[in-house]
């Protein structure tokens, strides 16, 4: 190692009388590109090593804003609780600060008594209990006082969809019920993987316009109040007239011999309950899977 570092002296030192580097023997050039190769080798790990180092500092220092963030936030000192949250993002740019510091400026709005905040919570309030119009007119409110809140208006627009599917008939690949309930019921009036919402119409044949619901094979049918069901066993509106009900009402499939439950539930929601109660709920004359093969016509009535 001696005679290497000697032998690299010699070449970085040496010229001749014209300012030449000496010219090496054959072979030397490689031990010269050798030594080359360690130096970045040496200088790469150190950089990886600084550079690890300088992550788990940033590490360190976002966790400890967190911490403190979050201490602030339980002990409803928003202001503070955000500040510690914006230093955190100082050192990593995650999610989760940028969702506390909403959250805590909500927190901090309704602390305060803000007039915004507060017709924004009404209108949640009033949502929840299906009460429509009076929560799109309480996010109204809000968007008087903060125009450029983009919250009111996604619930407003969420209330619109909503009262959309109310002004159609709800197919089911399950029985309908209050509740929403994976692989065994689905709640009225409520999107979910097993549904298919059709609009008044004629429809020829039944299997071109229920999607998902069909897939599973049709168990339930909710009609809304002032529409008219008629399902036809044949396409184009021919054969045996196999329902015609008007709304509101849920239909059951009796093939599946639906439980005694779904008959005699009490909704939690109001809406649902006063739409649908017990009294309206039926059974189908005959096997629902088979209306996929026939026709039917959606009706407004006036």
């Amino acid at each position: 190692m001696k005679q290497l570092l000697l032998l690299i002296i010699v070449y970085f030192t040496q010229q001749t009388a014209y300012g030449q580097l000496p010219v090496f023997q054959p072979g030397l050039g490689t031990v010269v590109s050798t030594v080359s190769s360690m130096g970045r080798g040496i200088r790469q790990a150190n950089e990886a090593k600084n550079s690890a180092r300088e992550q788990e500092e940033r590490d360190y220092m976002y966790w400890n804003f967190i911490s403190l963030a979050d201490t602030f936030y339980v002990h409803q000192q928003y202001e503070k609780a955000i500040s510690q949250y914006q230093k955190a993002l100082e050192y990593k740019d995650e999610q989760y600060p940028k969702d506390r510091i909403a959250l805590a400026a909500v927190a901090q709005r309704r602390l305060n008594g803000d007039p915004y905040q507060l017709a924004v919570d009404k209108g949640d309030s009033l949502y929840a209990l299906y009460q429509y119009q009076p929560a799109i007119d309480r996010y109204n409110e809000a968007i008087a006082l903060k125009s450029g809140e983009q919250y009111p208006r996604d619930q407003i627009s969420k209330i619109n969809l909503e009262l959309s599917l109310w002004k159609t008939v709800h197919f089911s690949g399950l029985p309908i019920a209050g509740e929403r309930v994976d692989h065994q019921t689905s709640k009225a009036f409520s999107n979910d993987p097993w549904s298919d919402f059709i609009v008044p119409g004629n429809y020829s044949w039944v299997d071109r316009v229920l999607a998902f619901s069909n897939f599973t094979e049709l168990d339930g049918v909710a009609i809304p109040a002032n529409t008219r069901l008629i399902v036809y066993s044949e396409r184009d509106f021919k054969g045996t007239l196999l329902l015609d009900i008007t709304g509101p009402a849920i239909v059951y499939n009796s093939a599946n011999i639906p439980a005694d439950s779904l008959f005699s539930e009490t909704y939690t929601t109001s809406i649902l309950q006063e739409t649908f109660p017990p009294e309206v709920r039926t059974q189908s004359n005959s096997d629902m899977h088979l209306w996929i093969n026939g026709s039917m016509e959606i009706i407004t009535v006036k």
